[in-house]
């Protein structure tokens, strides 16, 4: 990410809304060619901001970023104490941000 954030320091991404589509589809070129195609933010560009990089946690993309042995549902990492409150909040549970140098 560092070869990111000199691009978007000072620029104020997202400190007034999420970003421009222009914007959105440079991230996301700037993912694929960092990390690959299985790395994106189709989902999670929404909270795209300076020193803030989401990436949308599939189970490929985060074998990618990640020398930890991750389950295939992330879900498996937790405890639920029935099938309903497995349910419950599965909608965006998770994300994964990588925050930059340029946060603060």
């Amino acid at each position: 990410m560092r070869d990111r954030a000199p691009s978007a320091i000072r620029t104020n991404q997202g400190a007034w809304g999420g970003p421009s589509l222009p914007e959105a589809n440079r991230y996301n070129a700037f993912l694929a060619d960092t990390f690959g195609p299985i790395v994106n933010a189709d989902t999670t560009y929404g909270v795209l901001a300076e020193g803030w990089y989401p990436v949308d946690p599939s189970p490929r993309a985060l074998a990618r970023l990640t020398t930890e042995t991750l389950p295939e549902e992330l879900d498996d990492l937790l405890s639920f104490t029935s099938p309903v409150m497995r349910l419950a909040g599965s909608v965006d549970r998770w994300s994964v941000v990588i925050a930059g140098p340029n946060s603060d």
